[in-house]
């Protein structure tokens, strides 16, 4: 659904990582849903163990479900990372010292060391943006001047549940966040800088520095953009934050019909992509961006629960590792 884990060497970071697949029924007819735990247990990545962190960037189930049992089964040793709303709806599941609202670091332009010990130097640095959900979807009749944007399950949830939400209502939006994740060396330097969003969003939502050049110098290494969502009414996306973060890298993600589980999909070679969404049309856009902003390579597209992609951390193994893409595989493993 999006989700991405993160990994330079024992530093690890789980972004919005969620299997399970309630139907399309299910899910817009507000029926009871659940996390499928025997598909988690099944194609959750074993570096998800050492996850340091959970990073959710809004709380709808199809990105907040199954955290609750991923931080308690594997992640035991993660706090989550996300809005007051995300901290409410999980709170019966996770105890309050798991549970970080970055809301307060987002308002005062602050970064969150991740698990750094007392005096030492932290290993990872999380940067709350504040941001905004587009609407889903629109109901469009041709000639008819109908043109109805939808979008649902908003809402936030400000005080604790003691329970977690049984229904996709219940998994209310809250507050939404965009995220950069630098990677530090021993002195503390930024050695490899993650942007992640969940939503596409119109300037300056989202969009870290405020669509200006990075204070520090370190441009995005990697750029983690969503596809889903109605995309095409919204002023510049993907092309606008392509510009802002001039990733050397660039990952379209939660462009999967998530209502089927999509397990078998690099085996079959079949895509199965958000219903009515025209996923060509948006990944043509972001080629067009990337060679607009003068950026090497091209979008990449990672195939949901196969794709492992291993970015070198130095610029000079940059060319090599676009060259290594054009091969017909979904694993690429590259030197440092």
């Amino acid at each position: 659904m999006g989700g991405y884990v993160v990994q330079r060497g024992s530093d690890v970071a789980l972004f919005g990582t969620v299997y399970s697949n309630p139907s399309l029924l299910e899910a817009m007819g507000d029926h009871q849903i659940r996390t499928n735990r025997a598909l988690v247990d099944r194609l959750l990545p074993r570096e998800a163990i050492q996850a340091q962190a959970v990073v959710i960037g809004h709380s709808h189930y199809d990105h907040l479900m199954d955290t609750p049992y991923i931080a308690n089964a594997y992640a035991t040793n993660a706090k989550v990372y996300g809005s007051r709303t995300t901290a409410s709806l999980i709170a019966s599941s996770l105890p309050p010292a798991r549970l970080v609202d970055v809301g307060p670091a987002a308002a005062a332009g602050k970064g969150i060391d991740i698990n750094s010990a007392a005096g030492a130097t932290p290993r990872m640095r999380l940067w709350p943006i504040a941001s905004v959900h587009s609407d889903q979807f629109r109901v469009m009749v041709p000639l008819s001047g109908v043109n109805i944007p939808f979008h649902v399950w908003r809402g936030e949830v400000s005080e604790p549940l003691t329970t977690l939400p049984a229904h996709s209502s219940g998994w209310a939006e809250g507050e939404v966040y965009a995220y950069l994740l630098d990677f530090l060396d021993d002195q503390g330097r930024v050695e490899f800088r993650i942007y992640y969003q969940d939503s596409g969003t119109d300037a300056p939502m989202g969009f870290p520095w405020g669509g200006k050049e990075p204070p520090d110098g370190k441009r995005v290494d990697v750029s983690l953009i969503c596809l889903g969502g109605d995309f095409e009414h919204l002023h510049n996306h993907p092309e606008a934050i392509i510009k802002a973060t001039r990733p050397r890298y660039l990952l379209l993600g939660h462009w999967e019909k998530f209502f089927v589980a999509q397990d078998d999909i690099c085996r079959t070679s079949t895509v199965r992509a958000i219903p009515l969404q025209d996923t060509h049309y948006f990944i043509r856009r972001a080629k067009a961006a990337m060679k607009s902003a003068r950026l090497d390579g091209k979008p990449i597209v990672p195939c949901p629960t196969a794709s492992v992609l291993n970015f070198p951390i130095d610029p000079a193994n940059h060319a090599a590792v676009h060259k290594a893409m054009k091969k017909p595989s979904t694993t690429y493993e590259f030197g440092r």
